[in-house]
């Protein structure tokens, strides 16, 4: 039983092996290696034009293809597969697919580092068709310097047209044998001769030679001419400057205009440019400090004295302060323009009233004019009145009493007028005392601003009883004095309207601390001039008890000073009257105690 298992087997494995031999196993064993042979040579071919093109493109002569292999998979049969002995297989087919592509490249190490980092994706997006797989491994190596260009394939010349036969000649007549003449030998044809290059293309690089040197010695000749024209310029004398309606509007910069001919013909007419001046800061301070920034502050010093136009001059000179850059030339010269056609406005007004003799008034304040009419006789008196401007005068004739200034009207009418002579003895004499008032009020200005420091320490009765001495000794420096600080005690003569503003700007507890250390009805009546709304504010900060030192007091005080000077000064009221208001007033309550003590 197991001998005959054991032929079994070998039967069957003789059967197995006879079948692998069979010529239809062989037959189908050469179609699949055939097959995957086919798939693989066709997608090497593609990847390996893929490659190259790719490759040849983007780094001619650096990167090379050296390695590719595509891997194709096992074949599978496809169709119907007729079983039978025999040579043939009927009605069979395989179908084969590429797996993977292995590539190998070799780059040149000095290639971009994005470049090389990048190139195997470059492959595989250009192979992706191909196979589903692609590797790419690059190599890289240093390649010899420097890299040629490729060389680009070699065109294939025409041919040239044969030359073309030359015509036969005539075939001549048939004549008598005996008539006819030995016969010519024929010509022998010339050999075509070769067409050779033209001739100007064999005289090209002679001819941008040339050109090259006629352009050169064209530029030599323009550098001499032009360095010969600077050495004549230089050695001529130079020109006067040609007036700007003259030149070309395109020619070169504009230049500024002649500051020192502008100020002088500001200041021709020293009343015409005051009343100038005037106007102007009525219609536009700004605008003005335009001319100032161009000419000079030296204009105002005139209108500047003026005490009505100080909130003006702040302006101006904030103005001026923020125009810390250089004029332009246009600027410059529209407000020149701007300046000369409002003094030529101001020169058709003038009615010549006043003469160059009588410029000396505008200087003036209305204290030292007051001075100069007190010492003139009444003929004189009038005459001087009709030389002032119209400006000073009216501020004059406010400031006196309604009976004086009835007085004074009646002597003006009554006065005789003065001759010639007379006139320019008076002018003589008053400008003597005005350069003297002049010389007295600087060294009273500073005579003031010392003590304006020391009497800012004391109390209001110390401040009052020596500004009383000093303006019964020294009227001049009292004047400056008490035109440049306000007395608590002038707040009560102050208008309501002001005040108020005053006590509007100042903060609540620099007001309460000045109402603390002031006398009672200096508080009282500020406090019933005050807003509303500050008011009540002033009452709840003056019902807490807060202490306070002698320090805090005089800068409180210090503060609201500034604040109502600056806002009399702003509305046209003059300082000075409110403060000799206070010291006349207080003068009959000199030896009274105070109802509260001045400083807590």
């Amino acid at each position: 039983m197991l001998r005959a298992r054991h032929h079994l087997l070998f039967a069957l494995i003789a059967a197995a092996f006879a079948l692998c031999a069979s010529p239809a196993f062989a037959q189908g064993r050469t179609g699949e290696r055939a097959a995957i042979e086919g798939t693989r040579a066709q997608a090497e071919a593609l990847a390996r034009a893929e490659l190259e093109g790719l490759l040849s493109r983007l780094c001619p002569g650096r990167c090379e293809l050296v390695e590719l292999r595509a891997v194709v998979e096992a074949p599978r049969a496809v169709g119907r597969v007729t079983p039978g002995f025999g040579d043939s297989v009927a009605g069979s087919s395989y179908e084969t697919r590429v797996s993977r592509i292995e590539a190998t490249v070799l780059l040149d190490s000095k290639l971009p580092q994005n470049f090389r980092a990048n190139i195997a994706r470059m492959a595989q997006f250009r192979l992706q068709d191909i196979a589903p797989t692609i590797e790419v491994r690059p190599e890289f190596l240093d390649f010899p310097e420097p890299q040629l260009p490729p060389m680009p394939p070699m065109m294939q010349e025409e041919p040239r047209p044969a030359p073309r036969p030359l015509p036969l000649p005539p075939i001549p007549r048939a004549e008598d044998p005996e008539s006819e003449p030995a016969a010519e030998p024929l010509p022998t044809p010339e050999p075509p001769v070769e067409e050779g290059r033209p001739l100007w293309q064999d005289a090209l690089p002679w001819i941008a030679l040339l050109a090259t040197l006629l352009i050169l010695s064209f530029l030599i000749i323009m550098i001499l001419r032009r360095l010969e024209a600077l050495t004549d310029r230089r050695q001529e004398p130079t020109p006067e400057p040609a007036r700007p309606s003259e030149e070309a509007p395109d020619a070169r910069p504009r230049a500024m205009p002649d500051v020192d001919l502008l100020r002088d013909e500001l200041k021709h007419s020293r009343p015409v440019l005051n009343r100038m001046l005037r106007a102007w800061i009525a219609d536009d301070p700004a605008e003005l400090a335009v001319l100032v920034r161009l000419v000079g502050s030296g204009i105002l010093s005139d209108v500047r004295r003026d005490a009505s136009l100080r909130a003006p001059m702040e302006t101006i000179a904030e103005e001026v302060a923020r125009r810390d850059q250089p004029l332009e030339a246009d600027e410059a010269h529209a407000i020149a323009e701007k300046a000369r056609a409002r003094l030529t406005a101001q020169q058709v007004l003038d009615d010549g009233s006043t003469d160059a003799e009588w410029e000396f008034l505008e200087g003036l304040g209305l204290a030292h004019i007051a001075t100069l009419l007190e010492s003139c006789t009444r003929r004189e008196r009038a005459f001087v009145l009709t030389r002032l401007s119209p400006v000073v005068r009216s501020r004059y004739l406010e400031g006196l009493e309604s009976e004086e200034r009835r007085d004074l009207l009646l002597e003006t009418s009554d006065a005789d007028a003065l001759s010639r002579s007379q006139a320019r003895e008076l002018a003589a004499r008053q400008r003597a005392m005005a350069e003297e008032f002049i010389d007295a009020g600087r060294e009273a200005q500073g005579q003031a601003s010392m003590m304006l420091e020391m009497i800012g320490a004391l109390a209001l009765r110390e401040q009052e009883d020596i500004l009383r001495d000093i303006l019964a000794k020294k009227p001049a420096v009292a004047d400056v004095v008490l035109s440049q600080m306000v007395l608590e005690s002038a707040a009560m003569h102050v208008p309501d309207e002001p005040l108020a503003n005053t006590l509007h700007r100042i903060p609540v507890e620099t007001l309460a601390l000045f109402m603390r250390g002031t006398r009672r009805d200096i508080a009282d009546h500020l406090l019933a001039r005050a807003p509303v709304s500050t008011r009540q504010a002033l009452a709840t900060e003056l019902s807490l008890d807060i202490p306070s030192t002698r320090a805090e007091f005089l800068e409180a005080r210090r503060t609201f000073s500034q604040t109502l000077r600056t806002t009399l000064a702003r509305d046209g009221f003059e300082v000075a009257t409110y403060n000799a208001n206070a010291l006349r007033r207080g003068a009959h309550a000199r030896q009274a105690p105070p109802t509260e003590p001045e400083v807590l």
